[in-house]
């Protein structure tokens, strides 16, 4: 029997405006997993990923009707829940006998809402490897699937949670079957120098020990797992034969955990010749790397490592739980600095606390950080965070419009963004970060640079300059408008 697999499109033309350009579709790890665990068990397994293929509603419909399967499972990010619920709507009216499935982060948050509201036959909480495989032997073999842990279903009017399922163990997981998905299509991601190159997803651990109050990891991952790093080693080898793929990321929320694991990994990379094959790239914590792991991680082929910086006010970087220092952060870029490993940072404008002040600090520092590249993304109060929940008691239930929950999300006239800190405005925080990204990349050190290092081909340049430049010359004219 036929299963379908959904990686839904989150309309960001729509949602982001100009700022679209920005959106990259990445290879999407959860879908990847669970699309060859149920190929490997013998099912027909077919994935749409309508975020990178840009296919119509109407023609994902169309592709359902055609498989009617038994089984159809979308993964569900809050800010493409518009688009799911569309979606979802469409799947009923062709009137298959398919049992409808929601998965990922919103779903496991939502579960209750989303389950009364008739979104879903089934939603699928965690990670769903274990459960949506169970569900699909269940369902196909004609059994009840009430028992089965880590899912909430409809009981007549009742929504049931039955428990959570047990963490999968990382190991035993069979290695992506990536010719199930439109994997050629994963090769421009602008911000990690990829550009008309294929760039594969590799995970190496789940789960963070952090509690950063604006990450919604734990509601997903309760629980740190790492692989053996002979098991990691052994899938990039792999792959790279395989789809003839030299470019990998990192989509842990920090690699390597350890300095131990880090130059573990990095000597079996030499000892096997694979760094001369493969670059790689990771992002990490400020407080994570020295001089010694830094050089062992580049001799491995290591071609670009992330910082998420966040702030240049210790201020409000204690406030968020961050857990490091200014002056780690410049330590950290010293290093990468000296070992010319290409970097890029991220910080995070607007968040609790924030004022002109701190913002203009974070400016200012992350110039002085001088990364490669950077990306200042605007404060959202991601479900599954504590920043979230502090956000919803305020906010009420009534104000989650998913289209909002991206830090790249261009209002419409008369809208606001998500949150804004007390005493700056929605409009002022969009004309920050623009500043912010402007004030960066337009000086003659960094075009320079990045021609030098092609980190940003010049289409990209010109396609950046005029979206900053244009959206900066709006809001300058709507506070013109303001003040008559």
């Amino acid at each position: 029997m036929n299963l379908v697999l959904i990686n839904p499109n989150a309309n960001i033309e729509k949602s982001q405006g100009k700022y679209s350009i920005f959106g990259t579709a990445m290879p999407p790890m959860g879908l990847a997993y669970l699309a060859t665990l149920l190929y490997l068990k013998g099912f027909k397994i077919y994935v749409i990923d309508q975020y990178v293929t840009k296919i119509s509603n109407e023609q994902l419909l169309e592709e359902i009707k055609q498989r009617n399967p038994c089984l159809v499972g979308i993964s569900c990010l809050t800010a493409a829940m518009s688009n799911v619920e569309t979606i979802v709507s469409g799947i009923q009216k062709l009137q298959l006998n398919t049992k409808i499935v929601l998965g990922n982060i919103h779903a496991t948050l939502f579960a209750e809402e989303l389950l009364a509201d008739n979104m879903a036959d089934i939603i699928v909480r965690g990670e769903g490897e274990g459960s949506f495989l169970e569900l699909a032997e269940n369902i196909t073999e004609g059994k009840e699937y009430f028992h089965i842990e880590g899912i909430s279903y409809r009981n007549s009017a009742q929504v049931i949670h039955n428990p959570d399922r047990e963490p999968v163990n990382l190991d035993e997981n069979p290695f992506p079957l990536w010719e199930l998905l439109p994997y050629e299509k994963y090769n421009s991601v602008p911000l990690l120098g990829v550009d008309n190159e294929v760039m594969l997803h590799i995970q190496a651990s789940r789960g963070c020990p952090y509690k950063c109050f604006f990450c919604s990891q734990e509601a997903m991952h309760k629980k740190v797992r790492i692989r053996k790093v002979k098991n990691v080693v052994d899938e990039m080898e792999l792959q790279s034969k395989k789809y003839n793929v030299n470019k990998f990321a990192f989509v842990d929320s920090y690699f390597p955990m350890t300095k131990e694991y880090g130059m573990t990994f990095a000597e079996e990379m030499i000892r096997r010749g694979l760094h001369k094959k493969i670059k790689w790239a990771t992002e990490t914590r400020v407080d994570k790397v020295d001089y010694e792991l830094l050089k062992k991680l580049k001799e491995a082929g290591l071609n670009l490592i992330m910082y998420g910086f966040e702030s240049g006010a210790q201020e409000i970087l204690d406030g968020v739980n961050k857990d490091i220092t200014i002056e780690q952060s410049k330590i950290s870029m010293e290093y990468t600095r000296r070992l010319k490993i290409p970097s890029l940072g991220f910080f995070i404008l607007g968040l609790p606390g924030e004022n002109r002040d701190t913002i203009k600090k974070t400016i200012k520092f992350s110039q002085e950080l001088d990364c490669d590249l950077v990306k200042f993304n605007i404060a959202i109060p991601t479900p599954g965070s504590k920043f979230f929940q502090d956000w919803r008691l305020k906010a009420g239930k009534g104000n989650l419009v998913p289209e909002k929950f991206s830090s790249w999300y261009s209002p419409k006239k008369g809208e606001d963004i998500v949150y804004s800190p007390e005493g700056i405005s929605s409009k002022e925080m969009e004309s920050l970060r623009a500043k912010a990204m402007i004030d960066y990349y337009f000086r003659l050190k960094i075009i320079l640079r990045s021609f030098l290092k092609r980190t940003i081909s010049f289409q990209n340049i010109c396609k950046g300059a005029f979206v900053l430049m244009s959206e900066l010359l709006l809001i300058c004219v709507q506070r013109m408008d303001l003040r008559r």
